[in-house]
């Protein structure tokens, strides 16, 4: 009895050992399929994206640091796996003092942060009192104070740099124009065309999600106008003027402007935009006029578009070159001579420049129709010939065999003639 129980010990220890081996070598094989694919994907990605931040950098003029990024085509590749994202873009690169910089990466109306390119971070969301605190103390969306570079220093209470960058990242967002239908159609988004990307009303702004929409009733206003007289000489706009200008797009998206409505789009203010087009690469660019380093692209048919912001040396001079709907009483009603000429001047010009263009392109497309024009010609000379050639051959051939038979019809003749007269 004692023999059977050692020898089951013996076989069970047997078969642990071949258990244990066997899963072994299970996630072995396991982990070096999974190796396989990440490093494929990685390779992938490298390539997609060196080519996306080569973009960026030539659109917004701006560069990105090489360690950031050697290392970002690998860091996200965790990031989209960890927060389960199906596409991400570089939208801003923003200097800082202390000699880094903030690259900003947007995922599914999301934002994420990075001064190293191994680590992302997402941008906080804030509340509509904590953005006017911001403009309170002097770091609204139109502070001049440039970024330090750490996103931990602390502003006011809770409020920290991130905070404010956050804060400035939605408001870009919220002005950058796109494609018409571009969102909404997504993969079924065909691009637009030359004539279509040089009209302004081919773009519109995209509508403001319900969760990000401000909420004036919850704002402690007593509180805020107490911060600004702290901060006078950091904050000389008005909370009225700031909440009709940073959440226009907000306040033009709701039902109760738009009838219910909650798709709406808002159009393009063309009075705040520059749009220029290069025909050679097939790309419009439009820049803001007061945003400086705020640029949107398209390339023609194609489902690339986007938007890029990138400040000069990390502020923004916005404050200094707002339009009339801030300071409307800071501006006479009226033009200035020397404007509407340099206005009729650019006018004629661009007119000028774009009649040149498209003579160039009605004669590209004539001597292209000249050419294959002529190539059908020589095409249809060159069957004629064949066929020429062809039927001569049939004809020498029919004739060849017409004298062939008469020849041996005469042949015949003279034998039957000898046969009768030997006969």
């Amino acid at each position: 009895m004692l023999g059977w129980c050692l020898k089951l010990a013996q076989l069970a220890g047997h078969l642990l050992r071949k258990y244990y081996l066997f899963r072994r070598l299970l996630s072995h094989f396991s982990i070096k399929a999974k190796f396989t694919f990440l490093h494929k994907h990685l390779l992938k990605m490298e390539i997609d994206f060196a080519s996306h931040i080569a973009l960026v950098e030539k659109i917004g003029k701006t560069t990105v640091s090489s360690p950031i990024k050697s290392l970002m085509s690998y860091s996200i590749v965790i990031l989209m796996r960890d927060y389960r994202l199906t596409s991400v873009k570089i939208v801003a690169v923003i200097k800082a003092l202390n000699q880094k910089e903030y690259v900003i990466l947007q995922a599914e109306r999301a934002f994420f942060m990075t001064q190293d390119g191994y680590s992302w971070s997402p941008l906080p969301v804030l509340s509509t009192e904590e953005s006017l605190i911001l403009h309170a103390i002097g770091y609204g969306i139109f502070s001049l104070h440039p970024f330090t570079g750490d996103p931990a220093v602390q502003l006011y209470n809770n409020l920290t740099e991130s905070h404010r960058l956050s804060n400035l990242i939605y408001y870009i967002e919220s002005i950058s124009p796109y494609p018409q239908n571009a969102l909404k159609q997504a993969q079924r988004f065909a691009g637009l065309s030359f004539a279509a990307a040089e009209d302004f009303s081919s773009y519109e702004v995209a509508p403001i999600d319900d969760h990000q929409r401000p909420d004036f009733k919850a704002v402690n206003y007593d509180m805020l106008n107490a911060l600004q007289q702290e901060h006078m000489d950091e904050s000389m706009i008005s909370f009225e003027e700031l909440q009709k200008f940073q959440f226009s797009s907000a306040i033009l998206s709701s039902k109760e402007e738009n009838g219910g409505v909650t798709n709406f789009h808002k159009p393009l203010r063309q009075e705040d935009w520059i749009i220029a087009s290069d025909p050679y690469r097939r790309l419009t660019t439009l820049s803001h006029k007061y945003w400086t380093g705020l640029h949107s692209f398209l390339y023609w048919k194609s489902r690339v578009y986007g938007w890029f912001y990138s400040p000069p040396l990390g502020a923004n001079s916005a404050l200094y070159r707002l339009p009339d709907l801030i300071f409307i009483h800071a501006r006479p009603g009226f033009v200035p001579k020397e404007e509407l000429e340099e206005q009729r001047s650019k006018v004629e010009l661009k007119a000028k420049y774009k009649d040149e263009e498209e003579q160039i392109l009605a004669s590209r497309a004539n001597k292209k129709a000249a050419r294959l024009e002529a190539r059908r010609n020589a095409e249809e000379q060159i069957r004629l010939r064949l066929e020429r050639r062809e039927q001569r051959r049939l004809e020498r051939e029919a004739a060849e065999e017409t004298a062939r038979k008469a020849a041996e019809e005469a042949e015949e003749a003279e034998d039957g003639e000898e046969n009768g007269e030997t006969e």
